[in-house]
């Protein structure tokens, strides 16, 4: 069910975290470790979709300025570009 603390930001977020909140999350947490079959997650696979394609997106757009750099012939922008390829690629690869 979607409720206003879902919608809020992940700043806001942290706030409803509070301590009951985490006693909660640890009583649930025992309760899952006594069994492993107990152990149920759910994997929001709209949000993974959306997250692969905005990654793609990103790969997308790195990929043109490194070309468009080194068709140029202007190494010093490509120097700049190509260490943010090294962290999307790693989430991208996950």
């Amino acid at each position: 069910m979607d409720t206003a603390a879902d919608r809020q930001s992940p700043k806001q977020n942290t706030k409803v975290l509070g301590p009951a909140l985490a006693e909660d999350f640890n009583k649930i947490a025992d309760f899952m470790n006594d069994d492993p079959d107990r152990v149920i997650f759910r994997r929001f696979p709209r949000l993974n979709l959306y997250n692969l394609l905005f990654l793609q997106h990103r790969l997308n757009c790195i990929n043109h300025d490194a070309d468009m750099y080194a068709r140029g012939g202007e190494f010093e922008k490509l120097v700049e570009v190509l260490p943010s390829l090294s962290g999307v690629l790693e989430s991208y690869s996950r």
